[in-house]
């Protein structure tokens, strides 16, 4: 509820000793989890001009390790303030932070930032009151100050407090984290050095907005209460998409590809070459569903325009998904020119070569994949990296025992 200072009778009026507070100043809040809230204030002036400061705040219970914040769509690139208790048990220690990808974000300097009073550990609450100069633009990206749907992140560690006064330290994986779509429309509003405390005064005199601040409460739960959503649910989604788009592809390229190329040249079958083209096929449908998870993913999350690995793993998959589309017509080109001339020609050989680098190159790439998400599943990483090993090992074994035996037989008719 909004009520503006020339509502309040004479009396009450005569009361605000400080007149700015009758500034209107309009804070956003929004809460994604029971006791974790990120609140937001854009002053009129920042609004008006596109840069300048904005205030923040991070509540979080003190059985979280740390709690943080972040601008942006993703961890790579975000301006992220991180926050936990101090030595002393009684404050709170702001770390502005960024990261290249999926792993610790370490310390930048970015922007001006300031701790308000109001900050401190209270009960089983830390709480961090901040002002950012320079917070509109930074090296990973920019916000708009008026923008309806600006993107933010955030993410969490429960476990023992950190109890440090260094902004550097190191700290452990989030146990939690999501996405935050924030309306700044409704947090622009005020001239207040200090949006928060002055809120935290209207609360504890019960002068229901007397303070001339009004708290907008988002609802955490996806569209909810006008002005954005929470949405760490479409997070698990996104990484489950990944989890399949990645035993997928494995299944394609590191079994069902490899596979059937052993098979033709092991098995001894009159069959075989139809039970090696099935297999073939049923490799390529699962890296063609493999392959649209995986564009699905880059679109989402922006892969398309990085740089360097970032861009080179859903390339790579382009790639592989094109030349494989032709593999199936290069086989049946291949075992019919083999059927009539009792030798390999041009089309064999294309077929051949491009098999097998594809294999390779697909095998190469799973281990791209594991790069682009950063430090996250170390375990599946050794893993895949040991049975690739082995699998190719076995493969490249195959091919040169056949292409010995090839040899002979020729040498012999």
């Amino acid at each position: 509820m909004q009520i503006s200072c020339k509502n309040l009778p004479a009396w009450a009026a005569a009361l605000v000793v400080v007149g700015s507070l009758c500034a209107n100043a309009q804070v956003l809040q929004n809460c994604p989890s029971t006791n974790l809230c990120f609140e937001v204030n854009v002053p009129d002036s920042t609004a008006q001009s596109g840069s300048g400061d904005i205030y923040l705040r991070i509540s979080a219970p003190t059985s979280y390790s740390w709690a943080a914040l972040g601008q942006g769509s993703q961890m790579r690139g975000t301006n992220m303030f991180v926050v936990y208790t101090s030595a002393d048990g009684g404050n709170v220690t702001i770390s502005q932070r960024s990261a290249s990808r999926h792993n610790m974000p370490t310390e930048v300097s970015q922007s001006t930032v300031m701790v308000l009073e109001g900050s401190g550990v209270q009960g089983n609450t830390m709480t961090a009151n901040i002002r950012c100069t320079g917070c509109t633009s930074w090296s990973g990206g920019t916000m708009n100050p008026t923008d309806s749907a600006s993107n933010w992140i955030y993410a969490y560690k429960e476990g023992s407090a950190l109890a440090t006064n260094d902004a550097a330290t190191s700290i452990q994986q989030h146990d939690e984290h999501g996405s935050l779509q924030l309306d700044l429309t409704q947090a622009t509003g005020g001239s207040s050095q200090n949006p928060f405390l002055a809120a935290q005064t209207s609360n504890a005199t019960n002068t229901s907005g007397t303070s001339g601040t009004t708290t907008t409460t988002q609802s955490g739960g996806g569209g909810g209460g006008g002005g954005g959503e929470s949405s760490s649910s479409s997070n698990n989604s996104q990484n489950i998409i990944l989890l399949v788009h990645a035993s997928l592809a494995g299944i394609a390229f590191v079994a069902l590809f490899p596979g059937g190329a052993i098979l033709i040249r092991l098995a001894n079958l009159k069959s075989v070459i139809w039970i090696h083209a099935a297999m073939q096929a049923l490799a390529y449908i699962v890296f063609v569903a493999a392959a649209a998870l995986g564009i699905y993913l880059a679109v989402n999350q922006g892969n398309f325009s990085r740089t360097g690995i970032d861009i080179a793993h859903p390339i790579i998959g382009l790639v592989l998904l094109g030349l494989f589309f032709f593999q199936p017509l290069g086989g049946w080109l291949h075992h019919r020119q083999f059927i009539k001339k009792g030798r390999r020609t041009a089309v064999s050989y294309v077929h051949i070569f491009t098999g097998r680098v594809g294999i390779a190159l697909g095998m190469v790439n799973g281990a791209l994949g594991f790069w682009v998400v950063g430090g996250r599943r170390t375990g599946a990483k050794i893993a895949y990296i040991v049975i690739v090993a082995v699998v190719y090992s076995g493969y490249i074994a195959v091919i040169t025992m056949g292409e010995r035996r090839r040899k002979k037989q020729s040498a012999e008719s």
